[in-house]
């Protein structure tokens, strides 16, 4: 019978780097992940001076459409790196806020 062997799960300061999940293609640290939160809230009320002229022509359409379109796949960045950062350690406080 083989031995029984009982190993610690490590604090995640302690873990390798090479064994943690690379969130840099997502957003290179917690500092651009906040600038990217903050470039987000900014461009929300930009939304606002589409209302009542997306009639106008097909290219304000399009610029409405564009700017949707990049705040989605800016909240879907912001989204899964601070899920991601929760998920590695639950206990950090600053990853249960972001």
């Amino acid at each position: 019978m083989a031995e029984d062997q009982t190993h610690e799960i490590p604090d995640r300061i302690n873990v390798p780097q090479e064994d943690k999940w690379n969130l840099e293609k997502l957003f290179a640290g917690d500092e651009a992940w906040d600038k990217g939160l903050a470039e987000f809230s900014s461009r929300i009320p930009q939304l606002e001076s589409f209302k009542g002229t997306l009639g106008n022509s097909a290219g304000r359409l399009r610029e409405c459409f564009d700017h949707m379109n990049e705040l989605e796949l800016l909240d879907e960045r912001l989204g899964s790196y601070a899920m991601l950062r929760y998920s590695e350690d639950v206990g950090s406080s600053e990853n249960q806020e972001r």
